[in-house]
């Protein structure tokens, strides 16, 4: 049994993208109101939002201690995080954008890179509705993450974009859509 040809729909360009870091860690405890967020590597810039568990947070003004931050941006909730927590850039860093042309089936997205990572994966609809969004992680021993698409069928003009978060000084970062 060969392969079918053009089983891929999308694919990063040459061996990946290089990717800087875009994530660290919490310096320190944080309650649900303060509003300097402490950080162990100064990555961010002015107006940045970031995602520290499941909340989002703008920042005011950037640097190892970020001031002036907007707890509970975009519908999320303003609650208490524990030292050493993973603090990611929100919108990461895009590996692969695919707009689909048609009502195509996707059975599979692939992501791997050099160093362990975390992955996003978000389907927009025309409208600018996301539809899916999900979070993968690597690790250390699997460099690879593999996210079945069952029953997963884009319209034309749905937008498939991965992203990854990556903790390390760089990282070499690939990823597939298949059929």
């Amino acid at each position: 049994m060969g392969l079918t040809a053009n089983i891929f729909i999308a694919k990063t360009a040459g061996q990946g993208v290089l990717v800087s870091q875009n994530s660290t860690l919490l310096n320190g405890a944080i309650d649900d109101a303060v509003t300097t967020v402490v950080i162990d590597d100064n990555l961010y810039s002015d107006g940045n939002t970031i995602t520290v568990d499941g909340e989002d947070i703008l920042i005011g003004t950037a640097g190892l201690s970020n001031t002036g931050c907007t707890r509970a941006q975009n519908g999320t909730s303003a609650a208490a995080h524990s030292d050493n927590t993973l603090v990611r850039l929100k919108a990461g860093t895009t590996i692969l954008t695919y707009t689909s042309t048609s009502a195509e089936t996707f059975t599979a997205i692939y992501a791997s890179g050099s160093v362990e990572a975390w992955y996003g994966i978000e389907i927009t609809d025309s409208g600018g509705s996301a539809v899916l969004g999900y979070v993968m992680k690597s690790s250390p021993y699997q460099l690879e993450c593999f996210y079945m698409m069952t029953g997963i069928t884009p319209t034309s003009g749905d937008v498939i974009k991965i992203v990854v978060y990556n903790w390390y000084d760089e990282g070499l970062f690939h990823a597939v859509i298949s059929r």
